[in-house]
């Protein structure tokens, strides 16, 4: 941090606003939802006002800072984005007026999402109590450069981001062609009329076919922590891509047996355009199931290896 910028608590360039709104059960209503890991604001649904228990609410505007009384500690906070003015919240949440006078939305947006911040957020109160209250937003600090060095920062952040982004594209570009010439290539080598191979059926060389279901049929939610669930964009050609995970509950996961993974299983997309990708369970997967989009063949190893039957499959 430059040593020429100000340390300021939050309470001088924010203003804590609490007011609240009568609902009219003839009006509808945006909701607004904030994602943890400091992910922002989203819309959470659009609902009739008779659909809503709780008769007084907040209204968010555009550049306000959110605040997550229970999940704050977990990134529960962000800044309002324009298709969420009106949106309203309960009093679980607080709301902040920017003061953009000395203060960038975009400068304090950017700001709350680094280690910094969001240590001093977890570090509030009492470790065995998750709720914050406004006083303890009021008084978590920050670097107040000028307006004109935060506007210059920002647009050398998004500068950077721009690039980033491009760069993913032409990485998702490059892959995809791999992946099609992969395709291509494998599948000379299992024509069996150019190799002269006697066919079999899958079911003979195999212990297990099969595929999951979805937990919200039965009753279930996906959440952060249990067994990892599987879904058709985690199965990539060749590799199981973890890097959009989600999970379910250990129950759930215990219910659906007949689609437990384990090493050396071959996944295989069922649906969608992905349809056809296929990988290997790797080791160090233990707890572990698939939704209904993707099928688990368990080969019987005395007779078949499993990439060559993930090859196959491509």
């Amino acid at each position: 941090m430059n040593e020429d910028w100000r340390l300021v608590p939050l309470g001088e360039v924010v203003k804590y606003r609490k007011e609240f709104i009568a609902i009219d059960d003839l009006e509808t209503y945006k909701r607004c939802r904030v994602q943890l890991h400091a992910q922002g604001i989203v819309l959470r649904d659009s609902i009739l006002g008779a659909q809503i228990k709780t008769k007084k609410q907040q209204v968010c505007r555009t550049g306000d800072f959110l605040v997550a009384e229970i999940d704050a500690k977990v990134g529960g906070f962000g800044i309002v984005p324009e298709n969420l003015d009106e949106a309203i919240v309960s009093s679980h949440y607080y709301l902040f007026e920017i003061d953009e006078s000395i203060l960038s939305k975009r400068f304090l947006d950017y700001f709350i999402r680094t280690p910094t911040f969001r240590e001093q957020v977890r570090a509030q109160g009492s470790t065995n109590y998750a709720a914050i209250r406004p006083q303890d937003v009021l008084g978590y600090t920050m670097p107040l450069p000028p307006l004109e060095e935060q506007q210059r920062i920002v647009r050398r952040i998004e500068e950077l981001s721009a690039k980033i982004e491009e760069a993913r594209g032409l990485r998702s570009l490059s892959a995809v062609k791999t992946e099609k010439l992969l395709s291509s290539t494998s599948g000379h080598f299992f024509d069996t009329e150019s190799t002269n191979t006697q066919l079999c059926k899958l079911s003979d060389l195999t212990i297990r076919i099969t595929k999951g279901e979805s937990p919200e049929w039965q009753g279930f939610s996906y959440q952060e922590t249990g067994a990892l669930f599987i879904r058709s964009e985690n199965v990539l050609w060749g590799s199981l891509n973890l890097s959009k995970r989600t999970c379910i509950p250990i129950e759930f996961h215990q219910k659906l047996n007949r689609s437990q993974l384990q090493v050396g299983d071959v996944l295989v997309n069922l649906v969608g355009a992905s349809i056809g990708r296929s990988c290997v369970v790797p080791v160090g997967i233990n707890d572990a199931n698939v939704n209904q989009a993707v099928a688990v063949i368990s080969p019987d190893k005395q007779r078949l290896d499993s990439y060559y039957l993930m090859e196959a499959c491509a």
